[in-house]
């Protein structure tokens, strides 16, 4: 087994003038692979909005957002090689799409995958969850994402 990261994300405001952003945009080291583990986001939303979501790779980059604090399970494992940013305003090009998601912000949207279904992003890889059309309002989510670096 790898090492196993984390990343939270609290109160983090998605503006709705944005448009098409990725959630998260996770970047696996030059060196390493990453599994993604699970994700869990929730919303401040009290009026249900239904946002079309993409889990998918990317072949370039996208720029803004905020660059997420990574935190090791276990603080004996050694450096964390892949970086996430969350908020990505302007996502890079997209490649496969894996899957979809209709989120109902009135509940969470999760995916906790099973070790056999765990998505691989290679070395330098990118994957990320992508907003497919702007939300109605500014929303705020929280949650996290969880990987292991391979």
């Amino acid at each position: 087994m790898g090492r196993i990261v984390r990343c939270p994300i609290e109160n983090r405001v998605l503006a709705n003038a944005d448009g098409v952003l990725d959630i998260f945009e996770l970047v696996a080291g030059a060196n390493n692979k990453c599994l993604l583990h699970s994700f869990r986001f929730e919303s401040d939303e009290i009026a249900a909005e239904s946002v079309r979501l993409q889990l998918c790779r990317r072949s370039t980059t996208g720029t803004g957002g905020v660059a997420g604090v990574e935190v090791l399970n276990d603080e004996d494992d050694g450096a964390i090689t892949a970086s996430i940013n969350f908020d990505v305003t302007s996502p890079g090009t997209i490649g496969a799409l894996l899957t979809g998601y209709r989120w109902e912000q009135l509940g969470p949207v999760e995916e906790l995958f099973i070790p056999e279904d765990r998505i691989v992003v290679a070395e330098g890889g990118r994957l990320c969850l992508n907003v497919v059309a702007a939300f109605a309002t500014d929303t705020s989510i929280s949650g996290h994402i969880v990987w292991e670096e391979i």
